[in-house]
């Protein structure tokens, strides 16, 4: 509410030299004071609650259908009796009008928000979808949308077509929205009806014939009742755990023995600091014998055993000498020598995405990181971040989580429902909301968790695909420990590692440290591969310059220009030009539209992370 201030007074003021010539005569005295008598009292004042004139006041749209209301009484709109809709006086608690909307303000500011899908909902057509596509509605009579395509064509609430051909139609002679699309009236006749008619219900919720890794309903819905049937995962985990304990109890029993040793030694060493005390007080002629003797020496310890497959690091961190790696069980090495490999971006390394790097050169690509939890859940938009494109030569799927039944029921699950070439775990996320649930980059500070989840996954994985980590330096500056862990990845059934040269703490502030990155590599059991700020050749060069290196991953380089991996393998800058660019944004549209679908929906879509790019 607002509280209209009285009318402004004008009262004329001489200048000063008249002011300090002529005094104020008494006539004039009697008219100011006239004056100020005839002003209206002033209102109230309500704390909280500014004063403003009618003329700067201004309705809020919610507001004016009580316009109406407020602008009796005083006669002076808003001035006399508070704004629209609301009183002139504050609530019990203090509030200040407006303040309900605070929350949605602060919402909106800056870049740390949440994911709203809001422009990924649909706008309410009220149509069916599969009667629009030309299929048979499950549902028919008792559908509770409408099957009137003419009266849906006649409507304004549907929007004008895009200009040019309908890219599902052209991609595979269908398009499965019908009158749908933005570019509906191109494959639909003078009825509404979609021509040509999709040939087979499964292509209805395919965006194009070369796209895998879609998830049946049938499978979604065992995954979300808990009736999916589980192989090795259960197994896996329980067998994981069960080594992180028997390493637990062996490390206490090792601490328990070297501080009862720590004691026996300190007894012998104050046994002989009396004895040398004795020594000087005795007689010249009984030093000599005491001095000839020879010291006593402890008995060696007993050789603790280490038990069968804990490696040469110490029972625990090793992995049973029956569970093969990965590569051994399809009969080649993970080898990534010389090959360019995108690094997973969350929301902004989607499928369409990766196409337009494959096709400027990239030679390993991995999805987006989805969650493990969520995958177990069934639920299909996080599935649906695992589709691989029939262009993406050598593929993976990347997952997060910190619980070993769920990381191992994922693997197991995506190594029998997806094509995918291996199974890369995110252990470098630096995310507050990803961190405190115990995933993430917060796992490099817990060695035994890691060998727990690795161990448990590449056993639940299954034969046929590889299972590669993905690392920080550390949880803090100054703080690196994944020195400690990369010897280990062998024996725990990893194929491959990831190193990200910056800690949790540091997020992607400062230079990445490349010399890190290459005492890692020298250390590592398995092939290694270094990331962080290429940004050109020359980054490259220097980076492979260190032997050691399996490959370089790019990440922030490709989102800037997309055309880095040509520049990687052609050795050279790429001048590229305006019109070169703007190709490239038209193909990125083009297979967003193929992939997230040419309705509304799917232009929203690709708008939108179009945009995010």
């Amino acid at each position: 509410a607002m509280e209209a201030a009285p009318p402004a007074v004008h009262v004329e003021m001489a200048s000063a030299p008249d002011c300090a010539a002529t005094p104020a005569t008494p006539a004039r005295e009697e008219a100011s004071t006239i004056d100020r008598a005839e002003l209206p009292a002033a209102p109230v004042r309500v704390p909280g609650v500014a004063s403003v004139k009618d003329e700067f006041l201004r309705l809020k749209p919610s507001a004016t259908a009580n316009a109406g209301s407020a602008a009796g009484g005083d006669g002076g709109g808003l001035a006399g009796g508070g704004a629209a809709g609301s009183t002139a006086e504050p609530s019990a608690s203090g509030s200040k009008a407006g303040a309900g909307n605070d929350h949605d303000r602060k919402r909106k500011r800056g870049m740390n928000k949440p994911n709203e899908r809001d422009h990924f909902k649909p706008k309410g057509t009220g149509l069916c979808t599969r009667h629009a596509a030309g299929v048979a509605c499950n549902y028919m009579e008792t559908c509770k949308f409408s099957h009137d395509l003419a009266a849906y064509m006649a409507s304004e609430s549907r929007p004008a077509d895009l200009p040019g051909p309908c890219p599902n139609l052209t991609k595979v002679g269908f398009c499965r929205h019908g009158i749908l699309c933005r570019y509906g009236l191109t494959h639909v006749d003078a009825q509404g009806n979609n021509v040509p008619v999709p040939s087979t219900d499964e292509l209805l919720h395919v965006g194009t014939s070369d796209e895998s890794n879609i998830m049946p309903g049938t499978t979604l819905t065992a995954l979300r009742t808990y009736k999916y049937e589980w192989e090795r995962a259960t197994e896996a985990a329980a067998k994981s755990k069960k080594i992180t304990e028997v390493a637990r109890l062996a490390k206490e029993k090792e601490e328990v023995d070297a501080r009862q040793a720590a004691a026996i030694a300190g007894a012998g060493e104050q046994a002989v600091t009396m004895e040398e005390t004795a020594t000087e007080v005795a007689p010249a002629a009984e030093v000599a014998p005491a001095a000839e003797r020879a010291p006593a020496t402890a008995p060696a310890p007993a050789a603790v055993p280490i038990a069968a497959g804990s490696g040469e690091h110490g029972a625990g961190f090793g992995c049973s000498e029956q569970t093969l790696r990965a590569e051994d069980q399809v009969g080649k090495a993970f080898d990534l020598k010389g090959k360019l490999y995108l690094a997973p971006l969350t929301t902004v390394g989607n499928l369409p995405f990766r196409r337009l790097c494959v096709g400027l050169g990239a030679d390993v690509t991995c999805s987006e990181m989805a969650l493990a939890s969520k995958l177990l859940q069934g639920d299909s938009y996080e599935w649906t971040l695992l589709r691989r494109h029939a262009s993406e030569k050598f593929y993976g799927a990347q997952i997060a989580g910190g619980a070993t039944d769920v990381v191992a029921k994922a693997c197991e699950a995506i190594g029998r429902e997806t094509d995918c070439n291996f199974v890369d775990i995110n252990m470098g996320c630096p995310i507050d909301s990803i961190c405190n649930k115990g995933m993430g980059a917060m796992l490099v500070g817990r060695p035994n968790r890691v060998g727990e989840l690795v161990r448990a996954a590449s056993e639940a994985l299954g034969p046929g695909k590889f299972l590669t980590v993905k690392l920080r330096m550390g949880v803090e500056d100054k703080k690196a420990c994944a020195h400690n862990i990369v010897p280990l990845l062998r024996g725990w059934g990893a194929s491959a590692v990831t190193l990200h040269g910056r800690s949790k703490q540091q997020r992607y502030s400062r230079r990445a440290d490349w010399d890190y990155i290459s005492l890692c590599a020298a250390r590592s059991s398995v092939p290694l591969i270094g990331n962080g700020d290429v940004f050109c050749y020359d980054d490259l060069a220097n980076a492979l310059k260190r032997p050691e290196l399996a490959t370089v991953m790019v990440a922030r380089g490709a989102l800037i220009k997309p055309w880095i991996f040509t520049e990687l393998k052609e050795r050279r800058l790429w001048d590229i030009s305006a019109n070169e660019r703007f190709d490239m944004m038209k193909d990125f549209t083009k297979f967003g539209l193929e992939h997230w679908g040419s309705d509304e929906i799917g232009v929203s879509r690709t708008r939108h992370f179009l945009l995010e790019w």
